[in-house]
């Protein structure tokens, strides 16, 4: 239950953090689910409840400055600057990247041993962070379980990754 509630409470300031609730369906953790969905449902009303038109101006606003977040030079979005750098060929060389990060690590989506590796956490809390389209450079600190973890297994391939 503690589970669902902090991710929700991490997804009221980015949404993407929201992403960390697939392992609690994978894993069928329902209980858990049930505190996410009922601490967003509870945050959303509580919005609607102090200002009714919250939700509207939320997205109205967003809707305008979105783009203009993501054309700063200091937005360090991996995504946007790939294709600030890259072009559309650096996109789908990162597209590829992160298919190759999913197909090595697919036996952490099924089987018995999806209640027992912490690998899952690592993957959702990776994307949750490298799929974000305005990123600052806090917006990092996700990683760092996941940078440690990394640097940990000691071999040179994960650490070079970690530490890069």
């Amino acid at each position: 239950m503690w589970s669902g509630i902090l991710i929700a409470l991490a997804a009221l300031t980015k949404f993407f953090p929201a992403i960390l609730a697939l392992s609690l369906l994978l894993k069928r953790k329902w209980l858990g689910l049930l505190g996410f969905i009922s601490t967003f449902i509870a945050a959303v009303l509580l919005l609607v409840l102090l200002e009714p038109g919250s939700i509207f101006r939320y997205v109205q606003v967003n809707q305008l400055n979105s783009v203009a977040m993501m054309q700063r030079p200091d937005n360090a979005s991996l995504l946007i600057n790939t294709y600030r750098f890259g072009g559309w060929l650096g996109v789908v060389l990162v597209l590829v990247l992160f298919v190759s990060i999913l197909w090595s690590n697919r036996e952490s989506f099924v089987g018995p041993q999806l209640y027992l590796s912490p690998r899952l956490w690592m993957l959702l809390s990776y994307f949750s962070v490298a799929l974000l389209p305005i990123s600052w450079i806090y917006s990092l600190a996700p990683l760092l379980p996941v940078i440690l973890f990394l640097i940990a297994r000691k071999k040179l391939s994960t650490m070079s990754m970690g530490f890069c």
